[in-house]
């Protein structure tokens, strides 16, 4: 009889804890996910202080720029407006700034900027107009975001239409920093630019300093990159080569004299177009180079000899180099000196 009851209690006892586990283990979830979403919306409003405060100093130096103490003192001591840069600076010592990745900005570029005007005396130049761009662009999307759950989304995770491709990923994690080249699809402007690269460092948080080059699809990676974004671990953007409004420039270019052929050199920093030309019953080669960071476009004109050599046509011109060009049996133009060929430019089709 005793063995029968404990039979029974030990039973119920069984049955008792296999109904409550589940109960327990539901409970238990739904308090681990109220946690992770709470840690959501806490990072969330975290962000939108932080970038309330960012706003708020952008808005104040827009507001006193044109002011005649402005332009006297700068941010020097006798002026008022050395209280700002103060500000802009505790701000900026704040662990809590670096939230503002989260939105597309940095807090060093927003002194960055307060010093360009302070040197401009409140005018306005390319590297305010940059950063005037990216931050009305980026205060314009944050208030956009307020309306809906799905703008809710911060402007770096809304990274950017244009199309790009990781096509080398070096990291060295004792020194913390990481080679990245990146395939673009086309020509962009810095600020895509520098979305795709604070989108790059925001994947890999354990780096802290970062080499990031762009190369364009005609581009070979090893001869230059046509632009680059560095985290050393300020922020530094540069368009090196051609800009879609100056490689558009270069294609439109008129040339004169009959054009017999037409090939492209897709350098990444100094692309340019080479044109054959019969004018006035003598050969030209007329070279026609592209604006880019380090020069303004350019047209190079030779008068050149066509003789033939091995088969092939060689066109010679008076220079100091030993420099030559040879049409090759692709149709292409190779460009030669003393110790042969060093590049070839592409037929156009």
């Amino acid at each position: 009889m005793k063995n029968t009851i404990l039979i029974l209690i030990i039973a119920f006892t069984s049955l008792t804890s296999c109904k409550n586990e589940p109960k327990e283990k539901k409970e238990t979830e739904a308090i681990e996910r109220k946690t992770v979403e709470s840690k959501k919306v806490d990072d969330t409003e975290k962000i939108n202080q932080v970038f309330e405060q960012f706003e708020s100093l952008y808005k104040e130096l827009i507001e006193f720029k044109d002011d005649s103490d402005f332009k006297k003192y700068g941010f020097g001591k006798g002026g008022k407006n050395y209280e700002w840069l103060n500000k802009v600076r505790d701000f900026k010592s704040n662990p809590d700034s670096k939230l503002l990745l989260k939105k597309g900005v940095l807090i060093g570029e927003l002194e960055q900027l307060g010093m360009a005007y302070a040197n401009s005396n409140g005018k306005d130049t390319d590297v305010t107009k940059t950063f005037n761009k990216i931050f009305s662009d980026v205060i314009s999307s944050n208030t956009e975001t307020k309306t809906t759950e799905t703008q809710k989304k911060t402007t770096l995770k809304q990274i950017t239409t244009e199309k790009f491709t990781i096509i080398k990923d070096d990291k060295n994690e004792r020194l913390k920093k990481v080679n990245i080249d990146v395939r673009l699809d086309k020509e962009i402007s810095k600020i895509e630019l520098k979305k795709i690269g604070l989108k790059i460092k925001e994947e890999r948080p354990e780096f802290d300093k970062f080499w990031i080059f762009y190369y364009l699809p005609e581009h070979k990676t090893g001869n230059g990159a046509w632009a680059i974004t560095h985290f050393k671990p300020e922020l530094e953007i540069e368009i090196l080569g051609a800009t879609q409004e100056a490689s558009k420039e270069m294609n439109e270019k008129k040339v004169t004299g009959t054009i017999l052929n037409i090939w492209n050199d897709n350098d990444a920093i100094m692309p340019n177009k080479i044109y054959l030309v019969n004018e006035n019953d003598k050969l030209f080669v007329k070279t026609i180079y592209a604006k880019n960071s380090y020069s303004e476009a350019t047209e190079i004109i030779n008068e050149v000899t066509e003789v033939k050599r091995n088969g092939l046509i060689r066109y010679n011109y008076d220079n100091n180099h030993g420099d030559y060009y040879v049409l090759e049996k692709n149709g292409n133009l190779g460009l030669y000196d003393d110790e042969g060929k060093f590049k070839e430019a592409i037929k156009k089709k």
